[in-house]
């Protein structure tokens, strides 16, 4: 009977463990390094408004690769070129996110341990029309990805590490 019960107390110990590193890992969800989707085709002026004052202003004639058609465009640097928003006919259309590794600002780096830790990162909530339409190794990109962001596109992929995100609103201007 002494047996019994101590192998009944070992099972139910690895019952209790096993659920409690299950409920350990659904917690370590990938924390936001921003809310992408807040930025979807806003004007220049909601993107001064959320981000402040740009550390600075490049205005260029962008060239549309599906048209070729030359454009007026502006892009928006904030942090030293972590972040640098595309802006079109007064909408953001693409943002671009690079590491301190990538740009040599700083040792800081994008690390993810699969596709839908880069859908967390960017606080997007995939639709079920999500198609991954490239894997290269070295790049994954996806889209549509939701209502509000139409392309995720992620390069310079080392191991679980990653160098720039580029978060796509709206595809017609590329």
């Amino acid at each position: 009977m002494r047996k019994i019960s101590i192998i009944f107390a070992s099972i139910l110990l690895l019952i209790i463990s096993a659920c409690s590193a299950e409920s350990s890992k659904d917690s370590q969800k990938t924390e936001p390094i921003i809310d992408a989707t807040k930025f979807s085709r806003i004007s220049s002026a909601q993107l001064i408004e959320i981000m402040g004052e740009p550390e600075y202003v490049d205005e260029y004639n962008w060239l549309v690769p599906s048209t070729g058609k030359e454009i007026p465009a502006k892009t928006y640097i904030y942090e030293g070129n972590k972040y640098e928003f595309m802006v079109i006919e007064d909408a953001v259309t693409r943002m671009s996110i690079y590491s301190g590794t990538y740009m040599g600002y700083d040792d800081t780096s994008f690390e993810f341990k699969n596709d839908e830790d880069l859908f967390s990162m960017f606080n997007i909530q995939p639709s079920d029309d999500l198609k991954k339409v490239a894997d290269t190794g070295a790049a994954l990109r996806f889209t549509p990805v939701s209502e509000k962001v139409a392309e995720l596109w992620v390069l310079e992929i080392e191991k679980n590490n990653f160098g720039i995100a580029k978060i796509t609103y709206n595809l017609n201007y590329y």
